[in-house]
């Protein structure tokens, strides 16, 4: 399957998805273009702020209130502490089986500077790369926004996520599972169409950014060994 292609909603040329941010009007730009980072981040305040929204409308939240105002607690604060806790905890762990994880985004960067740790050691080994960037970070699991389709298979799965996502999984459009759990539930095509498959001409144009960063990513990797 080729790699997924859009036209950036500024220069209007067709690069690889993965090299563009979604903006805040729905259309999609290449990330170097000043304000799109911006943009990007804003809108996703703007959907975790309606997952929050959703959760907070939601009968579990409304119990917590019930039960400390019956306690005669203070009631705002211990509510909204629990509602990051949460917000946190369900972008940090599957949906399906609770293993915890990164989200795409940050999985995908910690494995860059894992493979620059690698390197620096001198011990990277082609034959092992894939096994030996998933132990030094961890064994952390990736967690891919599968979208939500509304299918009989999705609904199927849904009764086996977290009893407080469940009925805002079609408001949001998306579960995060791990891939494991993508594979258990029929949803390895979907997983696949995730991840990126860039031509050797892709490769090549994106090569100037791969190099203006690799400073940035040497420093962070150089760091992360110091700590360790």
């Amino acid at each position: 399957m080729p790699p997924k292609t859009v036209t950036c909603s500024i220069c209007s040329t067709e690069v690889l998805k993965a090299q563009t941010l979604a903006r805040t009007d729905g259309t999609r730009a290449c990330r170097a273009h000043e304000g799109v980072a911006d943009e990007a981040e804003q809108r996703q305040a703007a959907e975790r702020a309606k997952l929050d929204a959703a959760i907070a409308k939601g009968s579990t939240v409304e119990q917590w209130t019930r039960e400390r105002r019956a306690e005669g607690s203070r009631l705002d604060i211990r509510t909204e502490q629990e509602a990051a806790e949460y917000r946190a905890y369900i972008y940090s762990h599957c949906w399906a089986c609770a293993a915890e994880g990164l989200e795409w985004g940050e999985f995908w960067s910690q494995a860059m500077i894992a493979s620059k740790r690698l390197q620096l050691r001198g011990e990277f080994n082609f034959m092992s790369y894939g096994t030996d960037v998933r132990k030094l970070m961890g064994n952390i699991a990736l967690l891919a926004p599968i979208p939500w389709k509304g299918e009989i298979t999705d609904r199927a799965v849904v009764k086996h996520l977290y009893k407080k996502v469940r009925e805002i999984v079609p408001l949001i459009g998306f579960m995060l599972l791990c891939p494991a759990c993508c594979t258990k539930h029929g949803f390895g095509i979907r997983f696949d169409e995730l991840m990126p498959k860039p031509t050797w001409e892709q490769l090549e144009a994106i090569m100037p950014v791969t190099m203006a960063i690799d400073p940035i990513v040497t420093a962070l990797a150089e760091k992360k060994e110091r700590q360790s």
